[in-house]
């Protein structure tokens, strides 16, 4: 069971490792999509991690939600660098599985 588990993580990982690897512009369109709303409501906030942005946004009248991830700018600036690291947590999650 718990290897299954692991062997899912694995592949998530591979993915979206692959993802940012191949296509690292496509970054500002998973922003956009999680950010989008469903019909009037705000279901997921992608927030940069910029200091005190909650308080801009609830000063702005935008709709602050509980979740939220938070995408740091070193992600933004070096994306084939995370993606790299996702394919070597990935490759490090499959040696486990096969040990």
């Amino acid at each position: 069971m718990t290897e299954y588990l692991i062997l899912t993580l694995a592949i998530a990982l591979l993915v979206s490792g692959l993802l940012m690897v191949l296509f690292p512009k496509m970054l500002d369109r998973v922003e956009r999509a999680l950010n989008r709303p469903v019909g009037e409501h705000h279901v997921l906030s992608l927030r940069a991690g910029l200091p005190r942005e909650r308080e801009i946004e609830a000063f702005l009248n935008r709709p602050v939600l509980r979740r939220a991830i938070y995408w740091d700018q070193w992600i933004r600036r070096q994306p084939r660098a995370v993606g790299a690291l996702l394919l070597a947590a990935a490759v490090l999650c499959i040696a486990l599985v096969s040990a």
